[in-house]
């Protein structure tokens, strides 16, 4: 849904609609902050227990994160960036000027930004986790004590500059990640409650209030006005995404739902190539329509799940597995074994 959020948001802010009627411009942001809970939920947790269950040094567990991360991102990544320095027509030594620049994560073109900012949150986050399992002896009063002022002092220090958009900062998105992360820790107890219906219900209720403002052009509710309340927005994600985790197996489902509950997960399974794929594609499609308008929009999603499917499969799938085959080797034989079995083979 994250992702698709991005997506519809996108399509809309080149004036096409991919369903007649449902304009969003102007809410990709939402899309983007709570696939940054998302990720730090889901790296935080999973590094917590490797920590926990101590079946292999820390020192392997870091290298096993790095070569994930590194395998899970840079292939597909700096192949989109290379396709979209010849796609802008940038010839010579400006082309490869915009190649280096960006897959260095020194700039963030256009959708990019998101890249930067989360390989810094994923550079900084085993820190914590180290302190969670090994100080704090998991303990969430530390945890949150923290993580949160860090989160609080970087929100307030970027509520006084919120008019700054797409920076490839950390401090500005940082108290979004930690509420991810504060999530991925938190005592089962204090989950259950979290993610309880009550809780949840409230959460999805005020989260429609900023997308009604937006969707209804508000002035009282503008974007960078909105940049201040994100961390709050990410709070009340975190509660669904506690809801989900508690209670979702166990809902009733009719069976379209189910259908519909399986495309999301393929479609979540494939996010990242269609984040990365889908401008390029979008920008191309609705600018030159070959169909009736209200089914140009549906054909260009189409063509973007497609094309997202097909680098998912022959990329991001084949990357995903060798960095798992290469993180496993890193073991008691040592890294620089790992290293030299790899650049025998």
């Amino acid at each position: 849904m994250a992702v698709l959020i991005v997506v519809f948001s996108h399509a809309s802010n080149e004036h096409h609609d991919i369903v007649p009627g449902l304009h969003l411009q102007g809410v990709g942001k939402m899309g983007v902050w709570l696939f940054f809970v998302l990720s730090a939920f889901l790296l935080t947790r999973r590094l917590v227990e490797e920590f926990d269950a101590g079946k292999a040094p820390v020192g392997t567990i870091l290298v096993r994160y790095g070569i994930h991360r590194l395998c899970r991102i840079f292939p597909l990544y700096l192949l989109v960036v290379f396709g979209h320095a010849l796609w802008l027509g940038r010839g010579g030594e400006g082309m490869w000027y915009f190649f280096w620049r960006n897959a260095l994560l020194l700039e963030g073109h256009r959708e990019f930004w998101v890249i930067p900012v989360e390989v810094k949150y994923y550079a900084v986050m085993p820190l914590f986790c180290l302190l969670h399992v090994f100080l704090w002896r998991r303990r969430f009063v530390p945890a949150l004590a923290v993580l949160g002022g860090i989160a609080l002092g970087c929100s307030w220090h970027w509520a006084l500059d919120a008019g700054n958009k797409n920076t490839l900062l950390l401090w500005p998105y940082f108290a979004i990640f930690a509420v991810g992360s504060l999530l991925a820790v938190m005592p089962p107890k204090l989950f259950r409650f979290w993610g309880s219906r009550g809780m949840t219900a409230g959460a999805l209720i005020l989260l429609l209030v900023p997308l009604f403002c937006i969707l209804g052009h508000s002035t009282t509710v503008t974007m960078p006005r909105l940049y201040v309340w994100s961390p709050l927005l990410a709070v009340l994600w975190s509660s669904v995404l506690a809801f989900g985790l508690t209670h979702g197996r166990n809902l009733p489902m009719p069976v379209l739902s189910g259908l519909a509950a399986g495309t999301l997960r393929g479609v979540g399974r494939i996010s990242f190539s269609i984040y990365l794929l889908h401008y390029p594609i979008l920008k191309t499609l609705l600018a030159h329509p070959v169909l009736p308008g209200g089914l140009q929009g549906i054909a260009s999603l189409v063509l973007v799940l497609f094309a997202a499917y097909f680098s998912w499969r022959f990329v991001e799938e084949p990357c995903i597995l060798f960095g798992k085959q290469w993180g496993e080797r890193v073991g008691h034989k040592g890294i620089y074994a790992s290293f030299n079995r790899s650049a025998a083979e």
